[in-house]
């Protein structure tokens, strides 16, 4: 029946779609996953011709949502951070400021926030356990996607037994060993694979913009530049980059992402291995990440060899392909199947430091910079796009609904 369902015409009108990741979230969590993922999928659903109405909380900002100028000042702030156009509707269902994020899901789940929410929406795409339970008992259409965190491994069986009812129209698994896991708790029938996207937005190419930033990051000092964006947690294989910085004192090698505590960590692990070549960037927005990106010589994705990396989301490697830079990258099977040959792409795959630094010294030998980017790289990445993504989803989840 849930196949019959999927064939049926898709609605003429725009639907209200609400997306929310963790119940508890705040829209403005600079360099948390689940907030990246919640923006863009909601400038997607915009994309393909939908009404987004992301949840998040926002009491951790200093606006007042109670004005319509405190409103405008977070859609600002919300927009420049995840470099998405400004529009998106906003559902804050603000609790106390001094409540934990937990505190903070279990009053949303306990209040009429919620379930008057669903009233206003026709279809939900989610990623938590809990909402799947509000939106089944608002009778509400959803798809609930999985990343692995600990609260989707931990999903109680009651919520699970929900995911199995019609009203689910999909299970989304962000890696085939994640759909595994989903499949063994009986919603094979319901589970498919999707990368997350990459932001569209961020492929703008200003010549001159980067060619200043270039310069910038190499001074008098340096020959080339080696960009790392994302965690600082020891299962990225920071310490790998550590290893080949000590090994390319002419290379400058810029950490940027990390949780604060991480990047003091990571700046202290610096100092006292006297590293005056890798600077420690902390957060930057999407688009001045994308910035370093396209000015640097060889992007670099490290993982390190643990279970971690068998569920490992390939999406930053197409974000780092979509800025036309060269890429090295640890060899993973699913990054392997996703890109073609003639990819200006280098993988190791030893356990050290001393890979590393050879891949990257093979790759600023055999596919030197270009201030025009690779084209074919680029190509690669605007394959994942969110906008791409997010239109596999919304066939599955608005067939059938009421137009």
């Amino acid at each position: 029946m849930l196949h019959r369902l999927f064939k049926q015409p898709a609605p003429q009108r725009p639907l209200r779609v609400l997306v929310s990741a963790k119940v508890g979230d705040t829209l403005i969590a600079p360099g948390r996953a689940r907030s990246i993922w919640a923006a863009n999928t909601a400038d997607a659903v915009r994309q393909n011709g939908h009404i987004p109405v992301l949840l998040g909380r926002t009491n951790d900002q200093p606006y007042d949502i109670a004005s319509a100028q405190g409103c405008n000042s977070i859609s600002r702030v919300f927009s420049s951070i995840y470099n998405v156009p400004e529009g998106i509707e906003l559902a804050i269902p603000n609790a106390r400021s001094d409540f934990t994020a937990d505190d903070a899901a279990n009053w949303e789940m306990r209040s009429d926030y919620l379930d008057e929410l669903l009233k206003n929406v026709d279809v939900a795409h989610i990623r938590d356990g809990m909402m799947a339970r509000k939106c089944f008992f608002q009778s509400i259409p959803f798809i609930y996607e999985d990343h692995n965190e600990d609260y989707h491994e931990n999903i109680s069986s009651k919520d699970i037994s929900i995911l199995r009812d019609p009203l689910c129209r999909g299970v989304l698994a962000i890696t085939p060993t994640v759909a595994k896991r989903l499949e063994g708790w009986g919603l094979g029938d319901k589970t498919f694979v999707a990368d997350s996207g990459v932001n569209v937005y961020s492929v703008e190419r200003d010549l001159d913009r980067v060619a200043r930033c270039r310069r910038f990051i190499l001074g008098h000092r340096f020959s080339a530049a080696a960009f790392y964006g994302g965690g600082l947690q020891t299962e990225r294989g920071i310490d790998k980059i550590f290893e080949a910085a000590r090994l390319n004192p002419h290379i400058h090698f810029l950490l940027a992402g990390g949780v604060s505590r991480a990047q003091n960590e990571r700046r202290d692990q610096r100092n006292k291995s006297d590293l005056k070549n890798l600077s420690v960037l902390g957060f930057l927005d999407q688009s001045t990440v994308m910035l370093f990106a396209q000015s640097s010589d060889v992007l670099v994705f490290t993982r390190a060899k643990n279970d971690r990396s068998q569920i490992t989301s390939p999406l930053k490697v197409f974000e780092y392909l979509a800025s036309g830079s060269p890429l090295v990258s640890y060899k993973l099977k699913v990054i392997e199947n996703a890109i073609g040959k003639d990819a200006a792409l280098t993988f190791y795959s030893g356990e050290d430091g001393a890979s590393l630094s050879k891949a990257i010294n093979k790759s600023l030998r055999l596919r030197p910079w270009r201030l025009e980017g690779y084209e074919q790289n680029v190509r690669y990445g605007m394959k994942k796009s969110w906008k791409a993504r997010e239109q596999r989803i919304l066939e599955r989840l608005c067939a059938g609904v009421d137009a």
